[in-house]
C-alpha cells in the first residue's frame, strides 16, 4: 500500500507495508510518521473479477501455482461460463475455475450430479494437477470409493486442463465433510473433515 501525510502544503510519504494479524486478519505496520497529523493509507486494487451466473455463487477457497494462475473452488445453483464438465443439476455443485495472473477465466468446471455438491478447498501440484475436496449427499463422476448414505465428503483430481482424473468418497452413514486438502511431492493426497459416525480401518 502507500501512506502519505499532507503537511504544510507538502505531500510526504510514510514507510508502510501488510502484516498479518492473525486468521484472516491482514493490518499494517507504518514506520515514523507525524502523530498529531492525519495519516493516509491506500490499498492498491489491482483487480477484481466476479464468478458466476444467474444463480447463487460462492467461493470458499484459493489456491495459486508457481506461474501466478488462481484456482478457486465454491459451489453454484446454476451453470455459467463455458464449463468443461457441465453443471448435473440437482441442488448445488461444486465448481473450480482458473484464472490466469490478470483474473481472466481460463476455464471452469463443475462436479456433482443429482444431489447437493459443495467444494470446500483446492490445491495445486507442481505440475498443474488440481485437488479439490468437499462433500456430496449423491453419487457423481466413477468414484474409486463409492459414496455412503447421507452426505459423505470427496476428493478429486484434475489435469491442468480441468479434466476430472479421479473423484473419490469419504464417509459411511453418518454425516461426512471434507474441509482441507494437500498434496505432497510424491502425489499422495491428504484430506481432513469432520464425521459423525465411523467409517474405514481408523
Amino acid at each position: 500500500p502507500v501512506a502519505w501525510q499532507d503537511i504544510d502544503g507538502q505531500r510526504i510519504f510514510v514507510d508502510v507495508h501488510y502484516a498479518l494479524r492473525g486468521d484472516n486478519q491482514v493490518g499494517f505496520t507504518v514506520r515514523d510518521y507525524a502523530h498529531s497529523q492525519q495519516l493516509v493509507i491506500d490499498p492498491t486494487l489491482t483487480w477484481n473479477t466476479f464468478l458466476g451466473g444467474s444463480g447463487t455463487d460462492d467461493a470458499q477457497f484459493i489456491a495459486l501455482d508457481g506461474s501466478g494462475n488462481i484456482y478457486v473452488t465454491g459451489s453454484s445453483s446454476a451453470t455459467w461460463g463455458s464449463p468443461i464438465r457441465a453443471f448435473g443439476g440437482g441442488g448445488d455443485d461444486a465448481y473450480v475455475a482458473k484464472l490466469n495472473s490478470s483474473g481472466v477465466v481460463v476455464w471452469t468446471t463443475f462436479f456433482g450430479g443429482s444431489g447437493s455438491d459443495l467444494g470446500h478447498a483446492i490445491a495445486v501440484d507442481a505440475s498443474g494437477n488440481i485437488y479439490v475436496s468437499g462433500d456430496s449427499d449423491a453419487t457423481w463422476g466413477s468414484p474409486v470409493r463409492a459414496i455412503g448414505s447421507g452426505t459423505d465428503g470427496f476428493a478429486a483430481k484434475l489435469n491442468s486442463s480441468g479434466a476430472l482424473v479421479w473423484n473419490t468418497f469419504l464417509g459411511g452413514s453418518g454425516s461426512d465433510t471434507s474441509w482441507g486438502i494437500g498434496v505432497d511431492g510424491s502425489g499422495n493426497v491428504y484430506v481432513s473433515g469432520d464425521s459423525t459416525a465411523n467409517w474405514g480401518s481408523p
